[in-house]
């Protein structure tokens, strides 16, 4: 393991304000830099708590590809006003310029390989996106169908329910009506058979009554021809016996 530099050393500003300004070969590094720039310039960020922040980063990335380099080429070359590294001990001037060059070319070369190896997994990764959320677009729309034709299929079945309660309605007050009917009806047959038994009973009666009158007409008819009857006999007989006394008498 590693021994990670002291966060007090200058190496960790100049890193975050750009005056070491290398490409780094650890990616997560790299990203939390970059970031770390950006945050510090937009304000969001003190610059002793972005070192704190990186300090933390290496620490926790230790094991990882490339921290050691990263970090060997951080702490052994500084970036200075008129752009050259500082001497490295034990090295001439011309091959501390071709070292460095072949190392920044090489390093140069490993990112843009990390770059295009990243970009092409972000492109895979938003193809998987977007196919996703194309799959959910479908399955919202098919749910939307769904959700939409069982609205429709409720409100056929309410309209349903609704006209076959109308027509119940309508068959009950039908019936009802059809009942009053027949019953009027029965009652109308009815009183019709009353009023003709009574007046039945009223001809009889009228009949009985007309019959008793002429038969009373008679008797009384009888009656005074039998009383007249009994009148004249005896008229008749005392005549005779007048007429009888007088040739008598003659």
């Amino acid at each position: 393991m590693i021994q990670i530099p002291s966060k007090e050393r200058k190496e960790w500003k100049e890193l975050l304000t750009g005056e070491i300004n290398i490409p780094l070969k650890n990616f997560f590094f790299q990203m939390k830099v970059t970031q770390s720039r950006n945050f510090i310039n937009q304000g969001r960020i003190s610059l002793d708590d972005a070192v704190e922040d990186i300090y933390n980063l290496c620490k926790k990335f230790t094991k990882e590809n490339h921290m050691e380099e990263d970090l060997k080429s951080i702490f052994k070359t500084l970036q200075v006003d008129n752009n050259s590294s500082i001497e490295i001990k034990g090295l001439s001037q011309n091959q501390k310029e071709e070292n460095i060059g072949t190392t920044e070319t090489a390093d140069i070369n490993e990112q843009i390989r990390k770059i295009k190896d990243q970009a092409e997994e972000r492109r895979k990764e938003y193809e998987k996106v977007f196919t996703e959320r194309k799959r959910m677009e479908a399955l919202l729309a098919k749910e939307k169908m769904a959700r939409e034709r069982l609205i429709k299929e409720r409100i056929t079945e309410n309209r349903v329910k609704n006209e076959k309660r109308e027509l119940e309605e309508l068959l009950k007050k039908e019936r009802i009506n059809r009942t009053l009917q027949e019953n009027k009806k029965i009652e109308e047959i009815r009183l019709a058979k009353k009023k003709q038994e009574y007046l039945n009973k009223e001809k009889q009666k009228e009949e009985i009554s007309h019959s008793i009158n002429s038969n009373s007409v008679e008797f009384t008819k009888s009656e005074k021809l039998n009383k007249k009857e009994d009148y004249k006999l005896p008229k008749k007989s005392t005549i005779s016996s007048f007429f009888r006394s007088i040739f008598i008498i003659d």
